[in-house]
């Protein structure tokens, strides 16, 4: 029995080793709600199509899992030129040739936007997107510094810009009808800001609990839902009673009155007893 159980296991070893022998390895870099980004490596001369066929295929069934939790589609964008990974409209990587190789010796197609991280290392990145419709991963797309940390400079580029929902039809490829301006966003990438939070949201709410907008106590009332919105992300539970309390200016009893002193960068809120 036992060497039955070490067969079973040492073949398992084996297919799983063989399986890792024809892809590339993988890295996960960040992934959030609103995508992934991954990294791969590959030989400084180009092996066969079909590996970097299964190492792209186990990329997006990453992203796939991933965006299936948010449920959410899967995207990826595309520009149509000349270059190694170049694909047809069947998703099949067109013949290459080795890096040193003139960019127009490879063929034309279509190729998802990557960016050759280190030309040395042969080191690639990819990103995926994670929306409900195609007008929202394009926002994404455009803003990507607003809600990833993970520097990326595309190599994507073509007159047009295209997408495909990975998790559907993954080389569909759908034109957006947008310009593909990739130089223009690589150039705003230090402007990059805050991630996007509803902030609109709590701006209304903290108006709603009487709170004039652009006074001190608006912008801390908006500042602590923000905070409270961020940790509740990581523990999945936002006690929002305790938030809305402490913006409370109304007396728990009519007869009251509410009486707030700021302390710091918080207000310190009390009853004062009508007798």
């Amino acid at each position: 029995m036992k060497k039955l159980l070490g067969i079973v296991v040492l073949g398992l070893l084996l297919s799983t080793n063989a399986y890792a022998a024809k892809i590339y390895k993988l890295k996960v870099r960040e992934q959030n709600q609103y995508g992934t980004i991954i990294t791969t490596r590959g030989p400084m001369a180009v092996d066969k199509a079909s590996k970097w066929h299964r190492t792209f295929k186990e990329a997006e069934n990453i992203s796939i899992e991933h965006c299936n939790k948010e449920n959410k589609n899967t995207y990826a964008f595309w520009g149509q030129r000349s270059g190694i990974f170049a694909r047809n409209s069947s998703g099949n990587l067109l013949s290459w040739r080795s890096y040193s190789s003139n960019e127009e010796n490879f063929a034309y197609g279509f190729i998802q936007d990557y960016q050759q991280s280190n030309p040395l290392t042969a080191g690639y990145k990819f990103r995926y997107f994670c929306a409900n419709e195609i007008k929202e991963a394009i926002d994404l797309y455009n803003g990507y510094f607003n809600f990833f940390d993970y520097e990326f400079s595309s190599d994507n580029t073509g007159s047009e810009l295209f997408i495909s929902v990975i998790n559907k039809e993954p080389y569909k490829f759908i034109n957006t009808g947008a310009e593909n301006y990739v130089e223009e966003l690589n150039k705003n990438k230090s402007k990059k800001i805050t991630k996007y939070t509803s902030m609109e949201y709590f701006k209304q709410i903290c108006s709603d609990f009487g709170f004039t907008v652009g006074t001190d106590q608006h912008a801390k009332c908006v500042k602590d839902y923000y905070d409270q919105d961020k940790i509740g992300k990581s523990q999945s539970k936002i006690d929002w009673g305790k938030v809305a309390e402490q913006f409370d200016t109304s007396p728990k009893n009519k007869n009251n009155k509410r009486k707030c002193v700021k302390s710091g960068d918080t207000f310190i809120c009390e009853d004062v007893y009508e007798y």
